[in-house]
């Protein structure tokens, strides 16, 4: 967003104007009904009366913002097909008990050190669209499991494939800790890949070596 911003008028009419990145305060000065992308720099608590012009936004990425504000943000937008946000705190303020969204498709959320504030932000939404939840964090382990499961649980989804952005590959990622997301979610995946069990697993070679019984080898040494 330019600088001389700050030199425009309140109302700034940008009927064809269709991806915009910009603070917050910016964003209440546009009239841009055809707009479909946003990015909001700052903390973004969008107030319910927040830029009645922009209601068709349908992706949505948010730097910063509350737990509270992402439950509203589904109402004031209601078209929202992808949402993503990289941090947010618990905040204040009123509470939404339940969010139907029917038109999303893919979130993105951090998991941080706070996992309640995670499973707060999806408790009581009904999301049938769903098609993918992606939960950024530093590494996997089996707090991280069940609190994405405590989420899952709280919401309604249908199967959704669970995306996790971490450091750890999918070759070293241990299986017995995402076995429980696999019970709940269509797919599991790292960084946008498949877990491939054959890359986990032991191979057909290792299998027949570990199974190999004593007798076997007994009968071998007989032969020879």
């Amino acid at each position: 967003m330019s600088p001389d911003i700050y030199d425009w008028s309140d109302n700034v009419d940008t009927p064809r104007l269709r991806t915009l990145k910009c603070f917050r305060r910016e964003f209440r000065r546009f009239n841009a009904p055809n707009l479909h992308c946003l990015h909001i720099f700052n903390r973004s608590d969008f107030p319910a009366r927040s830029a009645p012009t922009c209601k068709d936004i349908r992706h949505l990425h948010l730097q910063h913002t509350s737990v509270n504000a992402i439950r509203f943000t589904f109402v004031i937008f209601p078209h929202l097909e992808t949402m993503v946000v990289d941090d947010y705190c618990l905040g204040s303020g009123d509470r939404i008990d339940t969010v139907t969204q029917s038109r999303l498709e893919s979130m993105t959320l951090p998991l941080t050190s706070d996992r309640q504030e995670f499973i707060d932000i999806l408790d009581g939404f009904h999301l049938p669209m769903l098609q993918k939840l992606t939960v950024v964090m530093e590494e996997l382990k089996p707090l991280e499991v069940e609190c994405i499961m405590a989420a899952l649980a709280v919401a309604t989804f249908h199967e959704p494939t669970i995306d996790l952005q971490m450091a750890t590959p999918p070759s070293e990622v241990d299986m017995d800790i995402v076995e429980p997301l696999l019970s709940v979610a269509k797919d599991v995946t790292v960084c946008g890949k498949v877990l491939d069990l054959l890359e986990i697993l032991p191979g057909p070679e290792t299998w027949s070596t570990v199974n190999e019984s004593p007798l076997d080898s007994t009968n071998e040494e007989r032969e020879n």
